[in-house]
């Protein structure tokens, strides 16, 4: 990839608080964090973060919740 291209990606509010708090003594920003999580990526040929299945529990909660907001969706026309 050119090094000139922008990877755009949406930051989710608490982890860019903690990144920005873990980085607040070093020169570091939500971009490097970013760049450095990918380049693990590329180098690994893997996700470097432990990916676990949901359980039963969580599993019935998500479809709960689509089905919550199926719900709401359907009220608005």
């Amino acid at each position: 990839m050119a090094r000139n291209k922008l990877i755009r990606a949406n930051r989710i509010t608490l982890l860019a608080r903690f990144v920005k708090m873990r980085a607040k003594n070093s020169t570091e920003s939500v971009s490097d964090a970013v760049r450095l999580f990918l380049r693990r990526v590329v180098i690994e040929q893997a996700f470097p973060l432990e990916l676990k299945v949901p359980n039963a529990e969580t599993l019935a909660a998500m479809e709960e919740s689509r089905a919550m907001m199926a719900k709401r969706r359907a009220a608005w026309p």
